[in-house]
C-alpha cells in the first residue's frame, strides 16, 4: 500500500514515517507541507491512501479531495486534525473513502486505519 503525507506539521510527517517503517506493506511515496504541491504529487504517484491535515486545505478541502480522486477513484483519505475543536467535512464516510481521526488518536490507530484501507 502506498501513502502520501500532506501535512503542514513536519514533526508529524516524520513521526508517521517512523511509525510506518516496521510495516513492510506501507510505503510513503510522497510528502509535503505545501498545499500547492499536493495535486502534482498525487498525479505523479497515485497513492492508495492520503493522510492529510485538513487545515492545510482550509475551505477547499472537498475540492482537493474530489480533484485527487480523479487520478485514482479508489483513493482513501485519512484526515488528521490538529485539534478536536475543529470540524471538518466530509465526516467519516465509507462511500467517500474518508476517515476522520481524532486529535487524541495515537499512532497505533493511524496505522490500523491505514492498514484497513
Amino acid at each position: 500500500m502506498t501513502v502520501a503525507l500532506f501535512d503542514r506539521r513536519k514533526v508529524l510527517r516524520d513521526a508517521l514515517k517512523l511509525a510506518f517503517r516496521p510495516n513492510k506493506n506501507i510505503k510513503v511515496i510522497c510528502e509535503t507541507g505545501n498545499l500547492y504541491n499536493t495535486l502534482d504529487y498525487v498525479k505523479k504517484t497515485t497513492p492508495d491512501t492520503v493522510l492529510l491535515d485538513p487545515a492545510l486545505f482550509g475551505n477547499q478541502l472537498l475540492h482537493f479531495i474530489q480533484a485527487m480522486m480523479k487520478f485514482n477513484p479508489n483513493m482513501k483519505f485519512v484526515l488528521l486534525p490538529a485539534s478536536d475543536d475543529e470540524q471538518y467535512y466530509p465526516a467519516d464516510s465509507p462511500e467517500r473513502n474518508v476517515t476522520v481521526l481524532s486529535a487524541n488518536d495515537g499512532m497505533e490507530r493511524v496505522i490500523r486505519v491505514v492498514n484497513k484501507n
